[in-house]
C-alpha cells in the first residue's frame, strides 16, 4: 500500500487504519475537518487513496463542540472498504447538527433519556428530531445501502432483486469444507507454463468452467505451497469487495488450483458410504 510522508498523526491514523483492514473490511473514523479539507500533498494523497485506490462510503459531519469539554476541534465520520481496487461510485453525506445534548462545556441533555441515542425508546417528532438527528442518520443510511445493492443486482442480472424472504441462515463451514488460495509469483514465467489450470477471480461467473486461461506448474505450487482441488469443487468469488457481491462456478473435469477465492467443497456424510 502506497506510504503517506507526513508526520501529522491523523494522517497517519488513517493510513494505518487502511493498512490493518483486511480486503472488504470497512472502517468509520472520526477525523478533524482538516482531513477532508487539508490542502497539503499529504492531505491530498490519503483523500486520492480512499476514493481511488479503495471504496470511499460516507461522510458525517458532525456539529461543532460533540466532543466538548474535552476538544471543541470540528470533526467528521469517514466511512470506508478497503477494496485495492478502488470502487467510489458515490459518497453518502449527511450534516448532523444535534446528537441529543447541548453543544457547550455541560453538554447538557436536551430530551429525555427515552429520547437519546441512535435507536431511542419512542418515535421523536419533528422538532425532537431537530435535536437529535441520530436516528435519522441510522435510518437514512441503512435506506442508502439498499438502494446501492439494488443497483448493483440490476446491473449484474438485468432484473430487480425480488424481496428478501427470511430463511433461517446456515453458515457455508456447517456443510463444507472452506479454503481459499494464493498466488504464485508472476516473476517467474515458469511458474505459468504449465498445465494445472488456474482459475482466477475474472473467470467465475456462475455455471462450469470448462477451461482456464492460464495454466501452473508443479514448481509453481511446490513454491506458493498450493492446494490441488479435484474438479466438481464450487469456486466462490467476490467480485464487488466494497459491496459484498459473490459469483459461484463450478470446475467441470480437471483438478484446479485457485487464485484468491473461496472455494467450498461438500463434506462426506460417512454415514452414506
Amino acid at each position: 500500500m502506497k506510504i503517506v510522508k507526513t508526520k501529522k498523526t491523523e494522517l497517519l491514523f488513517m493510513a494505518l487504519s487502511l493498512r490493518l483492514l483486511r480486503i472488504g473490511g470497512r472502517a468509520a473514523v472520526v477525523v478533524p475537518d482538516g482531513v477532508l479539507f487539508g490542502s497539503s500533498t499529504a492531505h491530498k494523497d490519503i483523500r486520492k487513496m480512499l476514493v481511488e485506490d479503495h471504496k470511499l462510503d460516507a461522510i458525517i459531519k458532525l456539529p461543532s463542540g460533540v466532543f466538548r469539554p474535552y476538544a471543541g476541534v470540528s470533526c467528521a465520520i469517514v466511512v470506508f472498504t478497503k477494496t485495492g481496487v478502488g470502487g467510489t461510485d458515490g459518497v453518502w453525506f449527511y450534516d448532523m447538527t444535534a446528537d441529543g445534548f447541548s453543544l457547550d462545556d455541560k453538554r447538557t441533555p436536551l430530551l429525555d433519556a427515552e429520547q437519546l441515542g441512535a435507536c431511542p425508546a419512542q418515535a421523536l417528532s419533528a422538532e425532537e428530531h431537530a435535536k437529535n438527528n441520530l436516528p435519522d442518520i441510522l435510518a437514512r443510511w441503512g435506506d442508502w445501502e439498499a438502494e446501492a445493492a439494488q443497483a448493483i443486482f440490476h446491473e449484474m442480472f438485468g432484473a430487480e432483486a425480488a424481496p428478501v424472504v427470511a430463511k433461517k441462515s446456515q453458515l457455508i463451514r456447517d456443510f463444507c469444507e472452506v479454503s481459499s488460495g494464493s498466488t504464485p509469483s508472476r516473476a517467474n514465467s515458469a511458474f505459468f507454463d504449465g498445465e494445472i489450470p488456474w482459475v482466477k477471480t475474472g473467470e467465475v461467473k456462475g455455471g462450469v468452467i470448462a477451461d482456464t486461461e492460464e495454466k501452473i506448474s508443479q514448481d509453481a505450487i511446490i513454491a506458493a505451497r498450493l492446494k490441488v482441488y479435484p474438479s466438481a469443487c464450487s469456486n466462490m468469488a467476490k467480485l464487488r469487495q466494497g459491496n459484498r457481491v459473490s459469483i459461484w462456478a463450478e470446475m467441470a473435469n480437471e483438478p484446479i488450483c485457485i487464485s484468491r477465492h473461496g472455494l467450498p467443497r461438500p463434506v462426506r456424510d460417512s454415514t452414506k458410504g
